[in-house]
C-alpha cells in the first residue's frame, strides 16, 4: 500500500487478510484521483476493480494485483 505507487491498471485485485476497517482505493475510471472505500472486505476474494493506486489507508493485507 502506498500513496503514490501505481500498481495498474488491474484486472482486479486479491485481498489475502480482510480487515474490518478499509481497503482504500484509487480506482482508474476516477479522473479526480478520489480515494473510494471498501469496509469489511472478505479474506481469500477476488475483486474486480480497475485499480490505479491501494492507498496507504488501506488496513487490509496479503493484496496482490492481477493483470
Amino acid at each position: 500500500a502506498s500513496d503514490t505507487t501505481v500498481v495498474g491498471p488491474t484486472r482486479g485485485i486479491y485481498v489475502g487478510t480482510s480487515s474490518s476497517a478499509a481497503l482504500a482505493l484509487v480506482m482508474w475510471t476516477d479522473n479526480s484521483n478520489t480515494t473510494v472505500t471498501f469496509k469489511n472486505v472478505i479474506a481469500g476474494t477476488y475483486y474486480p476493480f480497475n485499480v490505479k493506486k491501494v492507498m496507504a489507508a488501506t488496513t487490509a493485507s496479503d493484496i496482490v494485483a492481477v493483470y
